[in-house]
């Protein structure tokens, strides 16, 4: 391999390489705290304890169990139980609470839904429950606790699916569907095989994602300690090298992190395979081609070939002449030694077993590497490879678990060089073998496989040197030794000074070669916490939410960013969860730098999908963990959403939980919904050819008139009701709400809005808003400086008008049904209750609807009072017009005295008076006083005519007042 060139920033995100003091995540303390000498553990790679973890029951105490608490509402508690094997990570019961607010690329992603959103959540609550109050180091194990929980929980869900896949490979049923091999499961389903043994892959990779973050975190959050050059006094020449390792391990922190890597690699390597065909064990086809080879030169045949064996396919090489080029001695070293070659099907053998010594290697198993050459009677070679032990004696060293007597090898650093001479003498599988033991990176690479093959190789080849390094430093390495080459790793990474880790995993990310697998994100999101560059990561996924909030279509390419998207929900989980357990830990970002930011979004993005999926009450808990401001704009989109009244009282039970500013949240909702609605609400004058009034009348009572923003405005009303310090912001937005619906003529969701939130629900009886307001919904002057007050008598003045065409549509109704006879009582009675209704509500908002703010000279030059002249040029005039036709036929189907009153209407509107004035410049202004002038010479016709007519005078009494009108200019006498 040629060495990684230090000037070359092998980043395949196109992204510079974090600064030290960009915010980013270091998984060290951050500013917000210093914690003195406090330790995770004495020996922070140390990983026995949680090995022991990893072998624990799933159902056991390991898991974070809270009592004595509130636990979330409606989570599945037993959420460690089996669940249904037919895909449960793909079924999810979601309730539908679609919306523009909704993340744009949610729907797809829903699908990944799995259960463990809800477990996760728990256990998230959990966490933050038991640290409340807490010190720094309960704090630390909390936080080592809940990871090793979600690792337990990802582990459980691979061995579920690994019984489904034993079930399904043994099922009677089989069938390929979509071209895919299918299988019947015990409930009766057909389920992908392979997309089983996907799922399974993936659960184990997040497994193993969980174990490298618990392992670096309790690494990278001990005690810091720093390379002591000066050894302690009590190490001499006597000491074993392997007192020396352990002391590095102890005293450097990079060589320690090294190691944990390492053993994560290994511990999670795929299991060795297994030799089908062992025939060729002991070099056996060599073996016997040389005793019948034997048998023919003492006189037994002519030819070893006319003798019969026992071998199958005997069948020695030759050379150009014909004569056999077979070892002659069957020791280990003949073949190099003779420059001779063994029998084909014994070199088939021999690279067979390497490759299987060489998983066990790859799994950090010498022993079961040395016990498959003993099985195999290799014992010379099964030898070899305990050559990598160090020695030790305990009489010179002291005891050491794990360790009796004297055992090892005092010349490891000689055994090394050895073996990577025949690295590079010898070929194949056997040259990557002899490259794991020396610490050799050119010679294994061209073996790995996969991006944890070539991530072992890496470490292992940088462990070894840098051990070698310390040995020599302190002349450990005797000079007659040093003169046979090894490989530098250090020197092919950058130098000593270099970022190996983060220069390795772009490297391994760069290489088209490195196979990563079907979960390449989660081996991504791996890579990212090794090299401590979690925020390239947080600000991709940050710059993707971006995008999908701009463009519902945005689809993250392939090849766009190699890295975690926002549409591969269970990763996306697992950094949100990284993140916030990070925070816990003190080593999130940096608040106020663009990590904290990216962060931040990242979470409210998790949010949102959370919402859309309808898991609602999962949603105060991740808000809490957000900054105050932010969890008060996350809330403020997602609360809009949530309809009925018991999950709203829940919800503030659990913001109230979580510390999340209520009155701040609800203020935020209805400031977002009103801005996010504005393009929706967009006033286009009506044509005056087209009353409104006439044309949305019918439909004013039918909920299904409303449209998406209309309902989303009065549910933003509706959480403001829930506080009560909030009632005069309920008046202000309400107004605000009311003048959007009159303005664009959606008379249906005014009609709504006052069912919902009646004054009498919002303004208090004892008020002066209250008190100052007629029964008969006739507007006290504007004079107040009263802002509220003001608002208060704005909100009862837009009732008091839909009143009015409540009024209006039940004439309407009653005069639909008019009989054929003018004597049926019933019908009278009901369209007398209906003219009374209009004399009650109607009458009154014609002459004096919201007059009283158009002339006050405050409202006139602020933007609600331009509205307000707007909403009143919009209605009066078809007010007056639909009064006027009611008046008319009153006078038809009621009485005839009824029929002046729409003269009596044209009166106050022709008069000198201030109503008179305002209507008619409504009138004026929407160019309808024509057509109102025709109506009332209409009306004046058919008066003048009805007294005229013989036998039909009309009657003389009534008042305005009283329903009737005098005809007295129009008598003839």
């Amino acid at each position: 391999m040629a060495p990684i060139n230090p000037s070359i920033p092998f980043n395949s995100h196109g992204l510079p390489f974090p600064s030290a003091t960009g915010g980013g995540y270091g998984f060290g303390r951050n500013s917000g705290g210093s914690y003195g000498n406090e330790s995770v553990s004495e020996r922070g790679w140390d990983m026995s304890e949680d090995n022991d973890h990893m072998d624990d029951d799933m159902n056991d105490t390991a898991l974070v169990h809270h009592q004595g608490r509130l636990s979330l509402p409606e989570l599945n508690h037993h959420h460690l139980g089996p669940c249904p094997h037919h895909l449960t990570d793909s079924t999810v019961r979601i309730t539908d609470h679609s919306s523009e607010d909704e993340l744009p690329m949610a729907r797809s992603t829903l699908a990944q839904l799995d259960p463990e959103v809800e477990s996760f959540a728990e256990h998230l609550d959990a966490m933050c429950y038991r640290a409340s109050g807490a010190d720094r180091s309960e704090c630390d194990l909390v936080a080592f606790e809940t990871i090793r929980t979600f690792r337990n929980i990802a582990m459980q869900k691979a061995g579920e699916y690994h019984a489904l896949m034993d079930e399904l490979q043994t099922a009677d049923d089989v069938r390929e569907i979509n071209g895919e091999v299918h299988a019947r499961d015990a409930s009766g389903q057909h389920v992908s095989l392979p997309e089983t043994q996907r799922t399974i892959g993936y659960w184990e990779s997040e497994s193993h994602t969980w174990d490298l973050f618990l392992q670096l975190s309790k690494h990278r959050l001990s005690k810091s300690s720093m390379p002591v050059e000066r050894i302690p006094a009590e190490f001499d020449q006597h000491t074993s090298n392997l007192k020396y390792k352990n002391y590095l391990l102890d005293t450097d922190p990079q060589f320690r992190e090294l190691n944990i890597i390492l053993e994560w690699v290994k511990r999670h390597a795929p299991p060795p395979r297994e030799l089908e065909d062992t025939r060729g064990a002991g070099w056996a086809y060599t073996r016997g081609i040389l005793k019948q080879r034997k048998r023919s030169r003492h006189g037994g045949v002519s030819s070893f070939r006319a003798k019969t064996s026992t071998l199958p396919n005997l069948s020695p090489t030759h050379n150009s002449d014909g004569e056999a080029e077979l070892v002659t001695e069957l020791d280990p070293d003949a073949p190099s030694r003779q420059q001779k070659y063994l029998e084909e099907e014994d070199t088939a053998f021999e690279q067979r077993l390497m490759r299987v010594v060489f998983d066990h290697l790859r799994a950090g198993d010498v022993e079961g590497a040395m016990e498959k050459c003993q099985q195999l009677k290799e014992h010379w070679r099964a030898q070899s490879l305990a050559g990598g032990m160090e020695a030790w004696d305990k009489d010179i060293d002291g005891s050491e678990d794990g360790l009796h007597g004297v055992q090892g090898n005092r010349r490891r650093e000689l055994w090394r060089r050895m073996c990577y001479r025949l690295a590079k003498e010898s070929g194949n599988w056997e040259s990557a073998v002899y490259g794991i033991l020396s610490g050799d990176l050119d010679t294994v690479l061209p073996r790995c496989e996969t991006w944890e093959d070539h991530l072992f190789a890496h470490i292992n080849s940088l462990i070894e040197t840098k051990y070698h390094n310390f040995l020599a430093l302190h002349h450990r390495i005797p000079a007659t030794v040093e003169k046979f080459p090894i490989y530098d790793a250090i020197l092919n990474h950058g130098g000593p000074d270099g970022a190996f880790l983060p220069r390795i995993i772009d490297y391994l990310q760069e290489n088209s070669q490195i196979e990563f697998g079907e979960q390449d994100s989660q081996r991504i999101l791996q890579g990212s916490l090794i090299s401590e560059r979690l925020d390239i990561i947080t600000a991709e996924l940050s710059r993707q939410l971006a995008l999908y909030g701009k463009d519902p279509d945005y689809e993250p390419e392939d090849n766009e960013f190699l890295a975690l998207k926002i549409s591969d929900f269970k990763s996306f989980r697992v950094i949100v969860h990284i993140l916030l357990v990070l925070k816990l830990l003190g080593s999130g970002a940096i608040p106020g730098t663009q990590a904290w930011t990216n962060t931040e979004n990242v979470i409210a993005g998790y949010i949102q999908l959370l919402a859309t999926a309808g898991k609602h009450d999962l949603i105060p808990l991740y808000a809490g963990q957000l900054s105050k401001a932010k969890a008060i704009q996350v809330m403020g989109v997602i609360l809009v959403q949530i309809t009925d009244e018991r999950s709203r009282e829940r919800h503030l039970k659990l913001m109230e939980k979580y510390e999340i500013d209520i009155p701040a949240t609800l203020k935020e909702m209805m400031a977002t919904a009103l801005i996010r609605s504005q393009e929706r609400y967009k006033y286009i004058p009506i044509p005056k050819s087209t009353g409104v009034i006439s044309s949305q009348i019918n439909s004013i009572n039918n909920p299904e008139a409303l449209e998406e923003e209309d309902e989303a405005l009065i549910r933003a009303l509706e959480w403001l009701l829930l506080v009560k310090s909030l009632r005069n912001e309920v008046m202000r937005a309400g107004c605000k709400v009311y003048m959007r619906f009159f303005l664009t003529g959606r008379l249906a969701a005014a009609r709504e809005l006052l069912k919902r939130i009646p004054s009498t629900i919002v303004i208090p009886k004892d008020s002066t808003t209250a008190e100052n307001m007629d029964t008969d919904d006739s507007p006290v002057e504007v004079q107040s400086d009263d802002h509220d007050a003001l608002q208060g008598v704005l909100y009862m003045e837009f009732e008091g008008f839909l009143r009015a065409i409540l009024a209006l549509k039940e004439w309407k109704a009653v005069i639909r049904n008019a009989p054929d006879s003018k004597r049926d009582r019933v019908y009278k009675v009901e369209l007398e209750r209906a003219y009374e209704s209009i004399q009650a509500h109607t009458r009154p908002v014609a002459e004096n609807w919201i007059i009283e703010f158009t002339l006050s000279a405050t409202w006139q030059q602020s933007p609600e009072g331009v509205k307000i002249q707007e909403i009143r040029n919009t209605y009066i005039p078809d007010l007056i017009i639909e009064l006027h036709h009611v008046y008319a036929e009153a006078g038809k189907y009621l009485r005839r005295n009824l029929l002046p009153q729409t003269l009596e209407l044209a009166a106050l509107v022709g008069s000198h008076s201030r109503k008179g004035r305002e209507i008619v410049r409504c009138l004026l202004e929407k160019r309808r006083l024509r057509e109102y002038v025709d109506l009332v010479a209409e009306a004046s016709r058919r008066i003048l005519g009805a007294a005229q007519a013989p036998g039909r005078e009309m009657s003389r009494r009534g008042t305005v007042g009283g329903g009737g009108g005098s005809l007295q200019i129009w008598n003839v006498k």
